[in-house]
């Protein structure tokens, strides 16, 4: 017995010397399996099994990975200095680092670090000028990594964005931090000497008294804000006025090449719907967060309210009017959907057309940016399923805003819970069924930023379609 109870004390020691886990998570594309795991008071970034070098602490809730998984940033500990470790290898000692921003290819990576009290930003081998803090959540790379923006604060309290190390204006606040042009273009409103000014890639725009909204062009260098000024609103493209008038403007939209405009004239009466400063029609009200320009500027689509009632329009002409409208949804590529309730029925239409009719709940409508297909959940007995275009699955319980199409738009997937077993999996049109970890929305969290916004769900299942 002596024997045996000294066998069972040296298992239980040695078990406690073994690694533990700390933090697990997966890159972008689901391929790559991160951990941070501690053994003999040390800790590693252990990489699809490959364990890195070992550290005296790692920073996981900064850790950042490329979309492929192959590269790995982090913040690192040893002797009393912080560094930050590039798939294993650590750089420049500091004091403290904040925020790791890693470019989504992993060809860059740029990260908030303190010496003798101040914060900068160090990349590609040198230190942009100190400040004496970093906005936190502001430091990132622009699409293709050809720009690096953050917000970073003086001793004075003021603001100044930072692109590619160059400040900006010294601002008492900064807003609507805006990326377009594939990345290219940088634009925000600042607040300078009691006056708002649109800043575009450090050019400082004219004063307004205020500036209500600002929006970017996708493809090209164009701005496009509603400028509140004496008595009067405008919209303002770059800085030329498009439409002025008394009232008030509002949610203006700019095509992916610049070349067109849309907004809402609110006054005391009615809503115009403006493009390229035109009314195209004109009603009681218009839904707050609706309002859509197609990415080519063709079009306008959005849901109007007169006498109690809702309606999709495109442009002028309207649909069928219903009690509510749940589940509205437009693309920029032109197509909408939504869900119109009328009594106990609730109809389906996509792209203007009607295709079922349901007596129960029917959840969020998923879109690919083309052709014709479209996915819904719907309630099915005391269960769910996705009905689409070429018939319905049944799911079991689902998760809301999980469902979605791939890039291409072929198939859809969607997370569901199983009441037998209480796991929750993906399903994938075509008949697949993968475990779904739960650890992954953790590691997500502990990611900060959005990482876990309304989107989350659909990026994992868009990632577990691709692979």
């Amino acid at each position: 017995m002596r024997l045996d109870a000294l066998a069972a004390c040296a298992a239980w020691a040695l078990a406690g010397c073994g690694p533990r886990l700390l933090w697990h998570g997966r890159s972008a594309d689901r391929r790559v399996r991160v951990e941070v795991v501690e053994r003999d008071r040390a800790q590693s970034v252990v990489v699809d099994g490959v364990a890195q070098p070992r550290f005296d602490a790692v920073g996981y809730a900064s850790l950042v990975a490329s979309d492929d998984g192959r590269v790995v940033a982090y913040p690192a500990l040893r002797a009393g200095r912080w560094h930050v470790a590039v798939n294993g290898v650590a750089g420049p000692a500091f004091d403290g680092v904040g925020e790791v921003a890693l470019s989504p290819d992993g060809s860059r990576v740029a990260y908030a670090a303190l010496r003798g009290g101040r914060w900068r930003v160090a990349h590609d081998g040198r230190e942009d000028a100190p400040f004496a803090s970093i906005i936190a959540r502001t430091l990132r790379w622009t699409a293709g990594a050809r720009r690096l923006v953050y917000v970073a604060r003086d001793g004075r309290g003021d603001r100044s964005v930072v692109v590619d190390g160059v400040p900006g204006p010294a601002a008492s606040s900064v807003r609507a931090l805006r990326v377009g042009d594939k990345g290219a273009l940088v634009a925000y409103v600042a607040r300078l000497g009691g006056a708002d000014h649109v800043v575009v890639d450090g050019r400082v725009g004219p004063a307004c008294r205020r500036v209500t909204d600002l929006s970017v062009a996708e493809a090209s260098p164009h701005v496009v804000y509603v400028a509140v000024r004496e008595g009067f609103t405008e919209v303002v493209r770059d800085d030329a006025v498009v439409v002025g008038a008394a009232g008030d403007f509002a949610a203006p939209r700019i095509s992916a090449d610049g070349e067109h405009t849309a907004c809402l004239h609110v006054d005391d009466h009615a809503v115009d719907v403006m493009l390229d400063g035109r009314t195209v029609a004109r009603h009681d009200d218009v839904e707050d967060g609706t309002f859509t320009l197609t990415r080519d500027g063709s079009h306008v689509i959005y849901v109007a309210v007169a006498r109690g009632r809702r309606r999709v329009f495109r442009d002028a002409d309207g649909g069928p009017g219903f009690e509510a409208l749940p589940g509205f949804t437009a693309l920029p590529s032109g197509r909408w959907a939504y869900v119109g309730r009328r009594g106990d029925a609730l109809h389906v239409y996509v792209d203007g057309r009607h295709v079922h009719t349901e007596r129960g709940w029917v959840g969020a409508l998923a879109l690919p940016d083309a052709g014709t297909r479209y996915a819904y959940f719907a309630e099915r007995a005391d269960r769910a399923a996705v009905v689409d275009d070429r018939g319905e699955r049944v799911v079991g319980v689902p998760i809301n805003d999980s469902l979605t199409f791939d890039a291409l738009g072929r198939r859809w997937g969607c997370l569901a819970g199983d009441r037998e077993t209480r796991r929750v999996r993906f399903v994938l049109e075509g008949g697949a069924e993968r475990a779904f970890d739960w650890d992954e929305v953790g590691s997500m969290m502990l990611r900060g930023g959005d990482a876990l916004d309304e989107g989350a769900a659909r990026r994992l299942v868009r990632a577990e379609l691709a692979r």
